[in-house]
């Protein structure tokens, strides 16, 4: 399910371009599947934060993957607790996220 966002990334090469695409995938998404929002939105704004921290700005190969690996993990965490089916474990995993993302402003 998440994992959609991912594909844009690989398809778009990784590049902001391809996070602006990925946040707007994201936000469509959360829009069209109110019960999955909330992790929506919070792929959404990861992919917004990468775009405006490199907007303009040179982006070194390792920066890149950094980020991809840290994107695709968030997506790993969240495929994950979906099949849990455990509202508990997905509250955890957002939480989680959501607190890696405040972490890095």
């Amino acid at each position: 399910m998440f994992d959609e966002l991912l594909t844009i990334l690989n398809e778009n090469r990784r590049g902001i371009h391809a996070y602006r695409k990925c946040a707007d995938k994201a936000f469509e998404r959360a829009s069209d599947e109110p019960e999955n929002a909330t992790a929506y939105f919070l792929l959404a704004a990861a992919a917004e934060d990468f775009v405006s921290k490199n907007e303009r700005m040179p982006l070194s190969t390792k920066d890149a993957e950094v980020a991809f690996s840290q994107f695709s993990d968030f997506v790993g965490q969240l495929e994950t607790s979906l099949a849990s089916s455990s509202p508990d474990e997905m509250l955890q995993t957002l939480n989680a996220i959501a607190g890696k993302l405040v972490g890095t402003r």
